[in-house]
């Protein structure tokens, strides 16, 4: 199958499933089906990827294919693999992958006991709506995959990350829990952090313009990946400012009361990670954790003026 064009079926045409349907079709393989729950949605990805065969229903998947790729919703992809295995459809030379990074390859198991090599495929990138198509496209460039499946299907699932301009991320699949956490705290929480900065910035920026702080975003997280977390962390956690956190956590209770459970978490994970290192007095670090856990500054300033 190395070398050929591939004759390829998508089920689900959310951003991720219509984004590589059109990028798998740039890279000349046919879009032979597309399914989706919306007759408009499928039409809409159709159109893109020059698919005569769309449709609300698997019936509609033609007989024999290469690939099958779930991109559902993850509450979606047993009920949809248990459908497929009741198709009458040759499964013995096709391959079957959801791209969910929260569920194994097990998630597939009724579908690959009816014949299919299956695999998760679950691309290590976010696909806003608000994004332009061929923005989408751009952004795969580059990217890992998280891959969860066996031996027979990696060689297969790596080619079609090389066609999407990408490589494979192998994930064991008793890790594929913490895989999905580590890549909604890497996306999904850092948006909610910047969703933090402009609700505190509300106070003293014009029309609430993030972009201000798009430099210091970009340096920090450069200079994280450059070397690590650990050495790459400034700021008065770092330096052990315990003045300057007495007075964030005031402020906040006055002004942001929302945001303080978060600051303090935050405040204590950033202490761990800082004391990886950065060598401080025990006593130093002990402070830092009391003024953070600390329930009413009012009572903390009392007891340490």
């Amino acid at each position: 199958m190395a070398g050929r064009k591939l004759q390829i079926c998508i089920i689900g045409t959310g951003n991720v499933g219509t984004t590589l349907a059109l990028a798998l079709r740039r890279r000349g393989h046919s879009i032979v089906a597309v399914i989706s729950k919306k007759k408009s949605s499928a039409k809409r990805c159709a159109k893109l990827v020059g698919c005569k065969n769309y449709s609300t229903h698997i019936l509609s998947l033609p007989h024999k294919s290469d690939f099958i790729l779930l991109a559902l919703p993850d509450d979606s992809v047993q009920t949809v693999a248990r459908q497929l295995s009741r198709l009458n459809i040759d499964y013995r030379r096709t391959y079957v992958a959801h791209t969910s990074g929260v569920h194994s390859s097990e998630a597939l198991r009724q579908v690959r006991e009816a014949g299919a090599s299956v695999f998760s495929f679950h691309p290590m990138q976010t696909f806003s709506s608000v994004a332009p198509v061929d923005a989408r496209l751009a952004s795969l460039s580059g990217i890992r995959f998280g891959f969860e499946g066996d031996r027979s299907s990696k060689r297969f699932a790596s080619r079609i990350a090389r066609d999407l301009r990408g490589r494979l991320m192998p994930i064991p699949k008793e890790a594929k829990i913490l895989y999905h956490l580590a890549c909604v705290f890497a996306s999904n929480f850092t948006v909610s952090l910047l969703g933090a900065v402009e609700m505190i910035g509300s106070a003293f920026l014009k029309k609430q313009d993030l972009r201000s702080f798009k430099k210091l975003v970009e340096t920090s997280v450069e200079n994280a990946f450059a070397v690590t977390p650990a050495k790459a962390l400034t700021g008065p956690i770092a330096r052990g400012d315990l003045d300057t956190i007495r007075l964030h956590i005031r402020e906040l209770k006055k002004k942001q009361k929302d945001l303080l459970p978060l600051y303090r978490e935050l405040g204590l994970l950033a202490l761990r990670i800082a004391n990886r290192h950065k060598s401080r007095e025990p006593e130093t670090t002990k402070l830092i954790r009391k003024v953070l856990r600390e329930r009413s500054i009012v009572r903390l300033f009392r007891k340490e003026s």
